[in-house]
């Protein structure tokens, strides 16, 4: 989305004047886009004030609104210009709508301005009652337009998930043949979170390629000697014929145990080519041309390195739910906002964090009921179970997701930025060896979950190798180097523990560690010896 992610109102037509605080984009935009959707017409400014030119615009846009909506909030009943705003509006006889939104308690002298106003508390009502309440409510002041037949926010589009035509693997021999066959069985099995396998043919790959929905191709061949494979996977753009990715895989054993190993890797690969070459394809694009597959792949990349302000948290919640309006049936568009949604209260965002982590649940619950086997809808259920409901199911979800073949790289890395859940779930439930003993089996395995293990364990210099090597993977995200500084710390490294904290304030200014211990409470369920030993070292830097 661009700065403005809402089309303001320009015309003759009856509008509503909104006045709301910019820290509120995420609470105050899916409301805005909801009763535009209704038929209202809303008139807003961007947040860009520049002296007299704006404040003549606020003027006329309130001189000549049919009604104002002001939306309650901490932020807003403390804002300067939601004051003079709304000051402005009564002495010029609007009529206001007040829509709370948190748990602020409105100050006397603002309650005493709206004394006669109607006011309505969303937490008085469920989601349904409240928006109706306030169609009514602003129905009566200026009835709403019939939503045009040409709005393309608010259209459905068919969902089209990126397809790949699997041509048969070459051999060198019949025997290899029949275990090629199983492999490509594995495959499709492997890629089943959402990408569609559509067939497998013995046929060229330009050919495949002009098939009818055919988005890549999947080409390759397999040699063996004696238990030795090889096996050489080619993947194409199906329209172009335009190479995106390869990848190579040399395993010994038994034939079971290679396939096991070489689809865990190729699928992950595969996975992640399909998403990075799709991610490219739709930064492209404007929202109002993509479907709800394209607006969840930008979602998920337009804060690459964490959302870290209000702005990016309000981009990523509009493309999402624009997703959900595309495509109401979409599990990986319910399944992101479950995750967004619980992220942004784990990182102290949310004003509202009862009533987002019950969206949160609610979003994830529906996605496990549209897409049951689908990895990375699993592992996400299973992050805010853990964190936020059912543990036990947050354990057996991620276990089921590990079922699946699909590496815990391919969803950390891929779509939305989350850990493996199966460490994560150990560790809560106070059983470490085992969550390590389950990573050092695996491959590959997510170096943040192992420094959190033997942080928990007191093995500091284990845990300092593989910070170090989170912050070598992920370079542009703060909570590695924070986990960096935790362990140097730990391991009486001082002034470089220092020096990384420096580097975290460059990314989050006000970086505390009393704000980092809170969302750690949040994030590990106040496990004390969790979130002790991942905030040891940073209390002895001298920090507040």
């Amino acid at each position: 989305m661009a700065d403005r992610p809402l089309p303001s109102y320009s015309g003759d037509a009856p509008y509503f004047f909104v006045t709301y605080g910019h820290d509120d984009v995420a609470l105050v935009h899916p409301e805005m886009r909801a009763l535009q959707q209704a038929g209202f017409n809303l008139w807003y400014d961007d947040g860009i004030h520049v002296g007299a030119v704006w404040r003549q615009a606020i003027a006329d846009a309130l001189s000549n609104a049919a009604g104002v909506l002001f939306f309650a909030t901490r932020s807003s009943i403390q804002s300067d210009n939601c004051q003079k705003e709304l000051n402005f509006a009564l002495d010029e006889g609007k009529p206001v709508l007040v829509l709370k939104l948190d748990d602020t308690k409105l100050p006397n002298l603002l309650r005493l301005s709206l004394s006669d106003r109607q006011m309505l508390d969303r937490a008085n009502f469920d989601g349904d009652a409240y928006r109706t309440r306030l169609v009514e409510a602003m129905a009566a002041i200026a009835p709403p337009a019939p939503a045009a037949s040409g709005n393309h926010a608010s259209r459905r589009m068919p969902t089209r998930v990126p397809s790949i035509a699997l041509q048969k693997l070459s051999t060198g021999d019949r025997e290899t043949a029949f275990w090629a066959e199983a492999l490509v069985g594995d495959l499709v099995t492997a890629l089943g979170w959402g990408i569609t396998l559509l067939f497998t043919r013995d046929a060229e790959p330009t050919a495949l390629g002009k098939q009818p929905d055919v988005g890549y191709v999947l080409s390759g061949n397999v040699r063996r000697t004696d238990d030795d494979y090889r096996v050489n996977l080619k993947l194409t753009r199906g329209d172009t014929g335009v190479q995106v990715w390869s990848g190579r895989y040399n395993e010994a054993g038994a034939a079971l145990d290679v396939s096991d190993a070489v689809c865990r890797r190729a699928a992950s690969d595969i996975a992640k080519a399909v998403v990075e070459d799709e991610r490219d394809r739709v930064m492209k694009i404007d929202d109002e041309h993509l479907d709800a597959w394209g607006l969840c792949i930008k979602a998920a990349s337009t804060a690459s390195g964490g959302a870290r302000s209000f702005q990016d948290w309000a981009e990523r919640f509009g493309r999402v739910r624009l997703a959900l309006e595309r495509d109401p049936d979409f599990a990986m568009a319910h399944s992101m906002l479950g995750g967004f949604l619980s992220a942004y209260v784990m990182m102290q965002f949310s004003r509202t964090p009862d009533a987002d982590i019950a969206e949160a649940l609610a979003h994830m619950d529906r996605a496990l009921a549209l897409a049951p086997g689908n990895p990375m809808i699993l592992e996400g259920a299973a992050l805010t179970h853990r964190v936020f409901g059912d543990e036990a199911l947050a354990l057996e979800l991620t276990e089921r997701a590990h079922a699946t073949m699909v590496g815990p790289r391919f969803t950390s890395a891929a779509l939305v930025g989350l850990d493996d859940q199966l460490p994560a779930c150990l560790i809560q439930a106070g059983r470490v060896d085992e969550a390590l003993q389950r990573m050092l089996d695996g491959e590959p395995f997510p170096e943040r979950m192992l420094y959190t293990a033997y942080a928990v364990k007191g093995d500091w210099p284990d845990a300092l190798k593989w910070s170090r090597r989170a912050t070598a993977t992920q370079p542009l995200e703060f909570l590695p180097w924070i986990e960096l500084a935790n362990a140097l710390a730990m391991c009486g490294q001082l002034d470089e523990a220092t020096g990384v904290i420096e580097r975290v304030r460059g990314y989050v200014p006000r970086f505390t560690v009393k704000g980092y211990e809170r969302g750690m409470r949040i994030a590990w369920r106040n496990r004390d010896a969790v979130v002790g030993a991942l905030t040891a070292g940073l209390r002895t830097l001298g920090m507040d």
